[in-house]
């Protein structure tokens, strides 16, 4: 497992959906094949419960500081009860999936990944900012994957240029030992919106975020 210091991250998610590094704050909740377990006791080869294909093993793990960006606290049952089922503290960067009818209508998809800085952007009673900023970490699988989490389904670390450059050489050069090129080939799990596009869907309601959330 890598430790390393997140360099400077300008929040750019409105340009740019994948600007920043995703990340889960300790003590989110796996569902793991062993029963639920906390993200920081994950470790290369945990099986982890992902949308599309099961349980999956992990390949890697690393921890970054989140001084450059504040992350974000998502309140116990925000989206509905359960969901989430105790406080999510996630890096604003990190994509949730969402589902609605409206989603095929704007995107063709059913359903996509949305920044949660994003969703707190349109909604500030169900989110807050911790008031500590918390060690991030980070899951990286043989592809991107969406993963069950206290009662959310959320994405997994995905390696593009950004986070790769963000985590640094050393967590970089552990990757591609642990997946090799996939690395550089692969794709987002599900279409990923950026702010304005998360803005078209107006969940400005607690209501209507609970309706979208996957």
């Amino acid at each position: 497992m890598a430790d390393m210091q997140m360099r400077d991250d300008h929040d750019m998610i409105g340009q740019n959906p994948r600007a920043g590094l995703s990340g889960f704050g300790m003590g989110v909740i796996l569902e793991t094949n062993e029963g639920p377990q906390p993200v920081e006791w994950m470790r290369a080869g945990d099986l982890v419960l992902t949308r599309d294909h099961g349980y999956q093993r992990v390949r890697w793990v690393g921890r970054s500081e989140t001084a450059q960006t504040p992350p974000i606290r998502v309140f116990a049952h925000a989206f509905g009860y359960g969901c989430p089922e105790h406080d999510l503290v996630l890096s604003p960067h990190h994509h949730l999936l969402m589902s609605s009818p409206l989603m095929p209508l704007y995107f063709a998809e059913d359903e996509v990944l949305a920044p949660i800085g994003a969703m707190s952007a349109q909604i500030d009673d169900m989110f807050d900012t911790p008031n500590s900023n918390p060690t991030l970490c980070h899951m990286l699988f043989d592809q991107h994957e969406v993963i069950f989490a206290e009662g959310v389904w959320l994405e997994s670390l995905f390696p593009d240029a950004q986070c790769l450059e963000l985590l640094g050489a050393t967590a970089e050069h552990e990757m591609r030992d642990a997946i090799g090129n996939t690395v550089d080939t692969m794709v987002t799990a599900r279409m990923v919106l950026n702010t304005r596009e998360v803005a078209l869907l107006q969940p400005r309601t607690d209501v209507a975020a609970r309706r979208m959330v996957a």
